[in-house]
């Protein structure tokens, strides 16, 4: 017969790492400036350019506040990152930078995250 022994030792590093997986959450769920989720290497790997001030004025945008980007067009910024990167649309490419960059923070923080 099975038996299975130190159930509560278990539990407390289970809720340990409950703890720290939902502490990690919370700290990146927060602002992201575009510097950060858009940064060099992501732009480099995906795209014509480093920066991604350097692909909004490619594309004529000159952004400079949460506002003026909100007022910018879906099919504009959709057509800019298609003729541009190797997206098929900004949500595509926000999504991608997104993940990584919280997968990258989760390392950071410990976790074996693929």
């Amino acid at each position: 017969m099975l038996q299975i022994q130190g159930l509560g030792d278990l539990n407390r590093k289970l809720k340990k790492i409950q703890d720290k997986i939902a502490s990690t959450a919370q700290e990146v769920s927060g602002e992201v400036s575009f510097e950060v989720l858009f940064n060099q290497g992501f732009m480099d790997k995906h795209s014509k350019f480093s920066t991604i001030d350097e692909l909004f004025n490619h594309g004529g945008l000159r952004i400079s506040s949460q506002q003026e980007f909100e007022n910018i067009e879906t099919g504009v910024l959709d057509k800019l990152v298609q003729e541009n990167t190797e997206f098929s649309s900004w949500q595509s490419m926000y999504q991608k930078a997104a993940n990584e960059y919280i997968t990258k923070e989760f390392r950071k923080r410990g976790f074996d995250v693929k």
